[in-house]
């Protein structure tokens, strides 16, 4: 399975992290990182920090659409959560963005027929720390799709994280944190550990 992560695609995101607006979708393929579902323990590591994304789960391989170039079909949708250490005072990370890749946590896989305005929670102990809609997107999902399969062969299973809503914040031992797409997917871990 290969996981393409999308950065700078959600307003809130850029204008807390200070960031410049890409022209283009801005993606790189993850190195090696742990997948977990939902329920499952986050292994701890100082600076571990959490990403509430909308994930897409590629259904077939990319195909040739007149006048869109290649765009691989949906198999569905999931909630991520993107746990990455990192110094969240970096604006533009270190030179080769896998060096802060450490999990992706995948909820259950939901097919609606539509997304319509889907909100995006991300709540940590219980408490909402973040939400934000879909439509907050700078590049859509069939953008994103036609960009990253011009680049990237994208196969069956393949996931594409759309980026992260904003309201990033550290993870520490004994948290647990939810990513929820209302009404369609939600994953919940648990950190363990020791600081």
């Amino acid at each position: 399975m290969r996981i393409v992560s999308v950065r700078r695609n959600y307003q809130r995101h850029i204008r807390e992290r200070s960031l410049t607006p890409p022209d283009r979708p801005d993606f790189y393929v993850k190195g090696p990182c742990r997948i977990l579902a939902s329920g499952e323990a986050i292994p701890y590591v100082p600076g571990l920090i959490f990403e509430g994304e909308l994930a897409v789960i590629i259904g077939a391989p990319a195909i040739g659409i007149p006048g869109q170039g290649r765009r691989a079909t949906i198999r569905g949708y999931a909630a991520a959560n993107d746990l990455i250490v990192r110094d969240l005072a970096a604006v533009s990370g270190h030179p080769d963005p896998r060096h802060g890749d450490w999990a992706v946590a995948l909820g259950r896989v939901a097919s609606p027929p539509s997304l319509g305005s889907l909100a995006i929670e991300v709540s940590v102990n219980g408490v909402l720390r973040v939400s934000g809609r879909i439509e907050e997107m700078l590049f859509d999902i069939p953008t994103l799709l036609t960009t990253i399969g011009a680049e990237v062969p994208l196969e069956p299973g393949d996931v594409i994280l759309t980026g992260c809503i904003g309201g990033v914040d550290y993870l520490r031992p004994g948290d647990s944190v939810e990513v929820t797409l209302v009404g369609i997917s939600r994953v919940s871990n648990w950190v363990e550990g020791v600081t």
